[in-house]
């Protein structure tokens, strides 16, 4: 089953798993690919993305609408995505997270703040700010897979979203 799981896999882009989780996808459905994904043992970029756009699916229907994008964007204790990743997950504790990647975790605070700046989607693109919260992403390695990482990309991922 999972070499039938790896070659359907490959068959299927980033964009086609954001696609699909728009329609009709449920909550268990998501849950499952996530575990697939984060128990995966080879991992490239194309399944960090297809990782960060089902994760951020997940957070929105988790995660009640009012409180997707709190005033205050602490990343330093676990918050309740956190906690319920590890119950998807079937993970009772926390595995560390390498001092370099919790320092990476703590830059979400800051380009969110950036980005609170801009008033056009044009300003946002020009500043390059997309495209440094992606190279974070990548530098996490397979530390993205840890469930602060996880949490910590889907609020940020659905406050761009919504706010541009």
């Amino acid at each position: 089953m999972p070499r039938w799981l790896n070659l359907l896999d490959l068959a299927i882009t980033p964009l086609m798993v954001r696609d699909a989780l728009k329609e009709s996808t449920s909550q268990d459905t998501a849950e499952a690919l996530l575990r697939h994904f984060v128990r995966k043992r080879s991992r490239t970029d194309t399944d960090r993305d297809k990782t960060d756009f089902i994760v951020t699916f997940l957070y929105r229907m988790v995660v009640p609408a009012e409180q997707q994008i709190p005033a205050e964007f602490v990343v330093d204790h676990p918050s309740e995505f956190e906690e319920e990743l590890y119950v998807i997950l079937g993970e009772d504790e926390a595995t560390p997270l390498p001092e370099e990647h919790r320092q990476l975790v703590r830059e979400f605070p800051f380009i969110r703040q950036e980005a609170e700046d801009f008033r056009h989607f044009a300003e946002l693109m020009d500043s390059g700010i997309m495209q440094r919260v992606r190279d974070i992403k990548q530098r996490f390695g397979p530390s993205f897979y840890h469930p602060r990482v996880l949490a910590t990309s889907a609020a940020s991922n659905v406050f761009f979203g919504q706010r541009f």
